[in-house]
């Protein structure tokens, strides 16, 4: 195999980087979707959290939302270290909006880029199935229960019986 000077030298760059630095603390906990059991028309968010030698940061255009059918898209722009010395995120976490679906099943995939001196490397951080339903759940209404209309009922029967009882006395 040939190898010219420039990769030659690329890859001689790339290894004293490998050897020099010792293990990374890089990371990305696996993300999940907020709420956990979105309704139709909810707002939907992705909470991920990660740091060290990694992190998400703010660029224009990022992040990146595309959809196609059930599937979901989400591309952050990211920025990672090889080098322990250079691993000052510290760790944090964070919601991002999605969108609101109508009912069904969706999978987000969501992934992140950054950039190195070898040109621009993209990375899933995870994969979330999730299911949008229908419509929201039934809340409890206060006071539908059969006491209660009763209750109501008498009420009525007794506002009526005393409308009833003054307009015969003065008419």
């Amino acid at each position: 195999m040939i190898v010219s000077k420039m990769s030659a030298k690329r890859l001689a760059i790339f290894a004293a980087f490998a050897f020099a630095s010792g293990p990374v603390d890089a990371f990305f906990d696996p993300p999940f979707v907020v709420p956990t059991a979105p309704t139709a028309g909810e707002l939907v968010s992705v909470h991920i959290r990660g740091g060290e030698c990694d992190t998400i940061i703010g660029a224009d255009g990022y992040p990146q939302i595309t959809r196609d059918g059930s599937t979901i898209r989400m591309l952050f722009f990211s920025v990672h270290a090889d080098q322990i010395d250079w691993c000052i995120y510290g760790e944090g976490e964070a919601s991002f909006p999605v969108a609101a679906f109508p009912a069904g099943s969706y999978t987000l995939q969501v992934d992140r880029t950054y950039q190195t001196i070898f040109g621009d490397v993209t990375e899933t951080i995870g994969v979330v199935p999730f299911t949008v339903s229908g419509n929201a759940a039934a809340i409890a209404v206060p006071g539908s229960a059969t006491w209660s209309s009763l209750a109501l009922l008498l009420a009525l029967a007794s506002i009526a019986t005393y409308r009833l009882q003054s307009t015969m006395r003065f008419g």
